[in-house]
């Protein structure tokens, strides 16, 4: 039989449960370590103010082998965890990660599909073969000062109900903002994160409760992660405007 995992958050006894875990998150302090898949980082390189942006089309990172749960970043080099995924869920990464971008009032972004077609020359290119010479192509095209790049590494979604799940969603992608004029990687932000119940990892409660105290699907985390990533973005502020037009 199927062991189904439940969440109780809604008992009796949770909120003298989560007094009582908020007390010990309290005494246990900041000193515990998390690793990279139990919450997102996203930090910035750069304080440099960017105002033009365009968006290359996100990409899929996955492998056919089975036994692979590993790939090596095109952009970082770092490695990054993977796991198979049918459909094109990075389009939907890409729609979140842009959305949140054209809320920043001082940045406008190129039309997606003046960016598709640029995209699509540069990477037909034999000449330009990493995806940093093709960043800086397309922004020196576009007339941009920053091109975004973004990879979406595992999307799984949850199996089960909010209250009751098989399985948890699992989410893991990076975002980086190129500077055009210097070819440097002026921004990064990487999600890596499997949900946990509150049992499972209690120095993750903040989650907890944003999330209602329910098993998330894949594109719920995978908001979480950008609304977290975008509070690190160069220009962007804590409560984003209403999106801003494309140039």
């Amino acid at each position: 039989m199927i062991s189904i995992r439940n969440y109780f958050p809604y008992s009796r006894g949770c909120y003298s449960c989560i007094a009582v875990l908020v007390l010990c998150v309290s005494i246990a302090g900041c000193a515990a370590d998390r690793s990279v898949t139990e919450r997102p980082a996203s930090y910035a390189v750069s304080q440099k103010a960017f105002t033009t942006i365009a968006v290359v089309p996100f990409q899929k990172m996955t492998t056919d082998e089975p036994s692979v749960h590993y790939v090596r970043c095109p952009v970082s080099g770092s490695i990054m965890r993977t796991c198979a995924y049918t459909g094109a869920p990075e389009q939907k990464v890409e729609e979140m990660f842009t959305r949140r971008l054209r809320g920043i009032e001082s940045v406008l972004t190129v039309p997606p599909e003046r960016v598709q077609g640029a995209y699509r020359r540069l990477a037909s290119d034999s000449f330009v073969t990493s995806p940093l010479q093709i960043a800086r192509s397309m922004g020196t095209e576009l007339n941009v000062d920053g091109v975004i790049l973004g990879y979406l590494f595992c999307y799984r979604d949850r199996k089960g109900y909010p209250y009751s799940v098989e399985y948890p969603a699992s989410a893991a992608f990076s975002v980086y903002l190129i500077d055009v004029k210097s070819g440097a990687i002026a921004w990064k932000g990487i999600f890596d994160k499997t949900q946990a119940s509150l049992m499972e990892n209690v120095l993750d409660i903040s989650s907890f409760i944003r999330q209602g105290g329910q098993w998330v699907t894949a594109d719920e985390l995978i908001e979480e992660g950008v609304l977290e990533m975008m509070e690190s973005f160069p220009g962007a502020r804590r409560s984003v405007s209403a999106p801003a037009e494309g140039i």
